[in-house]
């Protein structure tokens, strides 16, 4: 009896393990067969794009696509801008086909966006980048999960904002209204640096450990992103922050909750809720970089001490923050200028 159990559990092996072997073949087939059919379908939208693929391979923990001198290019009549990776690796494990990772297979290889605005050349670096994207089977938007280990900013070659260690989550919902969520997301990082683009200005504002999470209100809708962020402000669209927590200068810790959306130029204004630690030294670090005159800053210490109240932490002010004219300010304090968003 024994003996036949023994045999029954060898032929059981053997049968799962030829069935799995098939699957996987056919999962790699499809794979690929997929993957082709996207690419023919972005290319009849106008998309120039261009590759060199390797096999599926992996067998038997994952199917995976290698990608060499990657290239996107967006389509002729839209806003200008060009995608560009050395290489970069597709990936499914097999009992998750509906899971596609984008990574860079073990080695760091930048991945490059490129456009032009208003006469100047803006570069995206990402560096170290590990994608996640959840497909549907309803032809629905994927919910992305994405990390990387830095994110530079560039303006005529010059950084003007980098981030390291970013990490998120972006999930798509159906909206038809601007009272409706079209996006939710949180995104969490260990530093973030910005740098006035002008020559003449070479001061740095750094935060450190921010995490923003939120909705987006309204539908975006399709067609060149100027005219789609317009349209979607227009009509009410916003950006709803529910969360929000920095560092900033490794002093002064912000959190709280507010709404952003776009002025008529596209460029963000935002009012929020704020309490605030560490304020003083939010001021010298205003002071120290011309946002303010000493005895502006003397002012308006005695205006944030006389509003201050303490907890077992220390003293903590509730303040408004916002969004204007380019500048993150602290009630009256300008605390960092943001660079200007180039949508064109």
């Amino acid at each position: 009896m024994r003996k036949r159990w023994v045999i029954g559990g060898l032929c059981l092996a053997v049968l799962l393990g030829v069935g799995y072997t098939g699957y996987w073949f056919w999962l790699a087939q499809t794979f690929q067969q997929n993957l082709a059919l996207w690419v023919d379908q972005q290319r009849a939208m106008g998309y120039r794009l261009a590759y060199a693929a390797d096999g599926p391979h992996g067998f038997p923990l994952a199917v995976a696509i290698g990608l060499d001198d990657v290239v996107i290019e967006s389509p002729p009549g839209q806003a200008p801008w060009r995608l560009i990776t050395a290489s970069k690796l597709l990936s499914l494990s097999p009992w998750a086909p509906l899971s596609l990772r984008i990574s860079d297979g073990g080695e760091r290889v930048p991945c490059n966006v490129r456009w032009t605005a208003d006469g100047r050349d803006y570069d995206i670096v990402v560096d170290g980048i590990d994608t996640t994207l959840h497909l549907s089977t309803q032809g629905d938007l994927p919910a992305i999960r994405i990390a990387g280990d830095s994110v530079d900013v560039r303006e005529d070659g010059k950084t003007i904002a980098g981030v390291t260690q970013a990490s998120g989550s972006v999930d798509f919902l159906p909206a038809m209204s601007h009272t409706e969520s079209s996006v939710e997301f949180r995104l969490a990082a260990r530093g973030i640096d910005f740098q006035a683009s002008r020559a003449v200005d070479t001061r740095t504002e750094q935060t450190h450990d921010w995490l923003l999470a939120g909705q987006v209100k309204g539908p975006v809708p399709l067609g060149p992103l100027p005219t789609a962020l317009a349209t979607w402000s227009n009509d009410g669209g916003r950006i709803e922050l529910t969360e929000f927590n920095a560092d900033w200068e490794a002093a002064t810790e912000l959190s709280g909750d507010g709404t952003v959306a776009l002025d008529e130029r596209l460029q963000p204004v935002g009012s929020f809720s704020a309490v605030v630690r560490g304020y003083n030294e939010a001021v010298d670090a205003a002071v120290a970089r011309g946002f303010m005159t000493p005895a502006q800053g003397a002012a308006a210490k005695f205006w944030l001490n006389a509003r201050a109240e303490k907890d077992d932490r220390g003293l903590k002010v509730k303040l408004p923050l916002t969004i204007q004219d380019g500048f993150l300010s602290m009630g009256p304090l300008k605390l960092a200028r943001l660079p200007i968003m180039a949508w064109q």
